[in-house]
């Protein structure tokens, strides 16, 4: 007997397949980091993914899951990179000038999950399924503010400045993912933000 799911037939599905899967994925993340939530059709992904809609709601009961599984995905893995970043040994100058590097590292060899998270913070969409980007947005935030922080204990900081340098950093960070995203890169750009965050801490 064929199951229907959204109103479909499964009955081609017979055992889930990882391939097939990540290939939906990638396809998916490519679409939505380019369109948001609503501008995505299912069509176009399956059409791309090589699979029916049958097959796509065999792995995901429908958009909003699909959607909320790769939000997830590239909220773990961007926050695994930024930690890392932020953890290498060095100054407060040095450790928030490669989470700087690391954004451009990201924005060619993971551009589609910056892009997917950017444009979730960029345009939020009232219709799109609440995957936790404030929460993502809060994590950034603990990260740079304990490398902050960690400066005040080295001296590096004053401790009453800690939460105007974070914010100033995201804002920083912020700008800087969006010039990458669209290809605007003056030639001196990183040593303009080494010298911005260098003004932040007032060195």
């Amino acid at each position: 007997m064929s199951e229907v799911v959204n109103g479909t037939t499964a009955s081609s599905v017979v055992e889930a397949d990882p391939c097939t899967m990540d290939r939906i994925l990638k396809n998916a993340l490519e679409h939505f980091s380019r369109f948001g939530y609503a501008g995505a059709s299912v069509r176009e992904i399956t059409q791309a993914s090589q699979v029916t809609k049958p097959t796509l709601y065999y792995y995901f009961k429908n958009k909003e899951e699909l959607y909320s599984k790769l939000s997830q995905t590239c909220f773990e893995s961007l926050l695994s990179n930024i930690q890392t970043a932020l953890s290498i040994q060095g100054s407060t100058k040095d450790r928030l000038f490669n989470l700087m590097r690391e954004y451009a590292r990201l924005s060619t060899e993971k551009m589609c999950e910056l892009r997917f998270v950017h444009l979730m913070i960029s345009s939020a969409e009232r219709n799109a399924p609440d995957v936790g980007i404030h929460r993502y947005v809060d994590s950034v935030g603990d990260y740079v503010r304990k490398a902050i922080q960690e400066g005040v204990a080295k001296n590096e900081v004053n401790a009453v400045d800690v939460e105007s340098i974070t914010f100033a950093t995201l804002a920083l960070a912020h700008f800087h993912i969006s010039g990458l995203l669209i290809g605007y890169q003056p030639k001196a750009n990183m040593e303009t933000i080494k010298g911005s965050i260098a003004l932040l801490l007032k060195q």
